[in-house]
């Protein structure tokens, strides 16, 4: 760190997603992974959340309501239009996750890092 200049030492802001990078990003067809860029996108939600996430995470009219793999705490947020409507493009599934397959991997620590 001696050796840098000033400027160089300087934080820089830098933005994660550039305009290109959304729009590629967008023309992803996968459903889970239409979700889940969609859902960290607009709610901050980290992949380890959205791969748990729970059908009943929906249940109160209006709401997102998830519980946080990294801090165990509850976040309540309004459910907007297009996630509505993303949402009523999935299958409805038997098991309690939205996403049953990723959230066993999630679960598993030895898989965990496939996503």
């Amino acid at each position: 760190m001696h050796r840098l200049t000033f400027e160089q030492k300087e934080k820089q802001t830098r933005e994660p997603f550039t305009e290109l990078d959304l729009d590629v990003l967008s023309t992803i067809e996968d459903p889970f992974w239409k979700v889940a860029i969609h859902l960290s996108l607009n709610y901050g939600l980290r992949l380890s959340d959205i791969s748990q996430l729970e059908w009943a995470s929906f249940a109160k009219q209006g709401r997102l309501i998830v519980w946080t793999d990294k801090r165990d705490r509850r976040i309540e947020m309004p459910l907007l239009g297009e996630t509505e409507a993303l949402l009523r493009t999935l299958f409805r599934n038997s098991s309690q996750y939205v996403f049953p397959v990723h959230a066993a991997l999630t679960e598993d620590p030895n898989k965990r890092a496939t996503h």
